[in-house]
Order: C-alpha cells, then structure tokens, then sequence
C-alpha cells in the first residue's frame, strides 16, 4: 500500500517557535488522515473477500457480514501525538442483523476505548513517576489533550494490577526483605507498611521479586508475599535473605530451609533507637563507645577469603560482640543489650556461607524510590499498591512502554528530494 499526503498551510512567521506551534497543530490531523484512509482501504478489502472477516459477531460468532455505513459518526481516540478522531465504520451480521462497529476491532482497541493499551501503558508510567495533577499537566504538554488527574489515576489501577513479580533462578540467590510505612487515608501517620523483598542481580542492583500491603508485622500479609515465589526459592541452592530482623518475615518463612542474614548496616542504625530508649544521651561517652564498637563489629565482608580465615575473623568479631553485651549489662542499658543479644545468632551467617551480606542498602535504595512518590500525599491502600508496583517495576524490572521499532529505509520512506 502506498500512502500519499498533500498539506497546504497558510504560515505567517517563519521563527522557530511558530513552525513548532503550527507542526503541533498538524500532526494529530495528519495522523487522523493517515490512520482513516488506511482503515477505509483496508476494511473495503476485508469486505470482499470470500472467507469473511477476521473478526466475529460477538452476538452470534458469525464472521460474515454487509456494509451498513462507512462513517456512522467519529470516535475520538487519546495519542501521545494529541487526539485523532477516526470514522465509526459499521456492518450488519448476515445470520443474526446484529450490527456493531469494526474501527475498534481493526485498531485492536476496545469498542468503547477513548485509547490503546500501550497509551495507557504510557500515561500509568508517568502516573507513577510523579503526582497525578503534574502527570495531566505533563501529558497536555506533550500532547496537547486535557486529560483529568482522575483518568490517570484509573489507567494506574488498570496497568499496575496486571503487573506481577516473581523469581529468577537463573540470578543470584541472594535475598533482602525490609518495610516501611505508607500514609494511607483515615489513619494518622504512615498507616498501613509496604513490604518488599528484592532479589540480588549478578550484574549489580537489584530486581523486585514481591510486594505487599498491610498491617505492620503481619504474618498473613508476609505470607501473601512469599506465597507466589514460595517453589522457586525452594528449588534455588542455598538461598539466603538479609532482613533488619522483623520476626514477622523470618515466621512467614518458617517451613523453608533458607539462611537467615541480619542486615549489618541496621544494627547500628536500630542501635541509635535503642540508647535513646534507654535514656543514653546522644553523643556522650557511652553513646561513642557503643556506636563505635558496632561499627568496627559489622566491618566484615567476604573478599575470596578461606574458610578458616573467615572463621577467625568472625570469632573476633563476636568476642567483641560479648564484651559490648557485657558492657551494656554493667550499665544497665537493658533495651540496647537484648536488641544486641537477639541479633548475635544471625549476624554473620551470610560471611560464613561465603555471601558478601555487608548490608542491606540496597532494599534501603529501594525504600527511597518508594517514598519519593508516595510521600506526595495519603493514599488508599489499592492506588498505593498499584502505583508502586508500576514505578518499581520500572526503576528495577524494566518495565518500559516500547512500541516496534521501525526505520525509514524497512517503510520504503522519501522525505525530500
């Protein structure tokens, strides 16, 4: 098929602000022409031919049918180029008389969508990525169409609802899970915790393999996370997951064999919470002494050590370990010595087992990610979960609305001379 456009404009500037302004104006007009000759053409040739039309009658499941109408009204549909507005062609059904409309079917959009799914793909994406008042704004930049906050907000709902995370087993088998606390609607505060568990990448970084949403140190809600990925860490060799310690992860897991990492970079950032509990006075002597003790405690990682190297390392380390407990004990600042006490069991599994479990911060990165989207604002607890699953898919899964990628050379494309 070949396409051929004639366009006759009256300009009045030649600046470059002004050809813009008038190029913006063109282009949804050129793309409804575009977009209607192609459909007329194609639908006359459907028409015609003997084995009837790829699609059915949704009444009967007929495929044949007659011309009712070629332009039965237009249907405006929303671009990222603007709005183009396409004829309604319509056909009656030969064994049933339904009549119903083929533009929807031949452009692979629903009857009664104002867009295409890639569009709203694309509108969720930066639904997710910034409030929904700047998205509409943003949107009309580009575009030129007015689209309302609300309209956002449901393509949010729509695309973030499909979107799953799972394991890879073909990556890392190394694991982090953490928390953190959501504003939600009608609860003062951060109401409701997001819980996110990630997957190391052999390449850096890390993947998203779960989220959830609830009460804070809920088993069920853990549960619901673990239970899609459940098989797949069972069949991973030796999979290991660093948490802060919540014992409401470690109870969603207890039926599986899994290494159990204390994140080290918490124990002295909880330890700060911890002395204050116990009236420490932040930046005195014990204050320094305790810190500073953990600091070098937690300075341990694997570098390709051998294993009684490694060993070695660790029984100092929790040498001084005990002398801190002690010195806690002495002082009676009971709060930090059971925090410190309940976290020894597991605080170097990770480095015994040859995993580099320095720290968790980059489930931390992710928690950044999270709150500088949904700080904006107090959120029910489906359009936080849907937001979220759309933006973290897209920092750290390679979510990305695509379209094919074409050339002007495969299209047979001049331009000019």
């Amino acid at each position: 098929m070949k396409l051929e456009f004639k366009c006759d404009i009256d300009l009045e500037d030649y600046k470059l602000n002004y050809l813009v302004k008038v190029f913006h104006i063109l282009i949804p007009e050129i793309l409804s022409a575009f977009v209607t000759q192609i459909l007329k053409e194609n639908a006359i040739e459907l028409m015609k031919k003997d084995e009837g039309l790829p699609f059915c009658c949704k009444k009967c499941g007929h495929n044949y049918a007659t011309w009712k109408t070629k332009c039965a009204g237009i249907k405006d549909i929303i671009l990222l180029q603007g709005m183009i507005k396409v004829p309604q062609m319509q056909v009656e059904c030969k064994k049933c008389k339904h009549r119903y409309y083929i533009t929807g079917m031949m452009l692979g959009i629903d009857a009664y969508a104002k867009t295409t799914t890639k569009i709203k793909e694309a509108f969720a994406l930066i639904g997710s990525c910034c409030p929904y008042r700047v998205s509409a704004k943003i949107i009309n930049l580009i575009s030129g169409v007015k689209i309302s906050k609300s309209t956002i907000w449901n393509y949010v709902q729509v695309v973030g609802s499909k979107i799953s995370f799972g394991i890879d087993v073909n990556e890392s088998s190394e694991f982090q899970a953490d928390g953190t606390g959501i504003p939600i609607i009608g609860i003062k505060k951060r109401g409701q915790e997001l819980k996110v568990m990630v997957q190391k990448c052999r390449q850096g970084g890390v993947q998203i393999v779960g989220l959830a949403l609830g009460a804070y140190h809920s088993i069920s809600d853990w549960n619901k996370l673990f239970k899609p990925i459940i098989e797949d860490l069972k069949a991973m060799k030796n999979p290991i997951l660093t948490t802060d310690g919540d014992t409401s992860i470690l109870k969603g897991l207890k039926n599986l064999k899994i290494i159990i990492q204390r994140c080290l970079w918490h124990i002295p950032h909880q330890a700060k919470h911890t002395m204050w509990s116990d009236d420490i006075k932040r930046k005195s002597a014990d204050w320094y002494e305790i810190l500073s003790k953990l600091y070098n405690i937690i300075a341990v990682s694997y570098n390709g050590e051998e294993e009684d190297v490694i060993k070695e390392i660790v029984k100092e380390k929790e040498a001084l370990l005990d002398k801190l407990l002690e010195f806690c004990l002495e002082k009676e600042y009971l709060k930090t010595y059971t925090y410190l006490f309940n976290a020894k069991p597991d605080l170097f599994n990770g480095v015994l087992k040859k995993y580099n479990c320095k720290s968790q911060s980059l489930v931390e990165r992710v928690m950044k990610t999270v709150n500088a989207r949904i700080n904006v604002g107090k959120w029910g607890n489906k359009g936080a979960l849907n937001v979220l699953r759309i933006r973290l898919a897209h920092y750290y899964n390679d979510f990305n609305v695509s379209f094919k990628s074409l050339n002007k050379k495969s299209l047979n494309i001049k331009i000019g001379g």
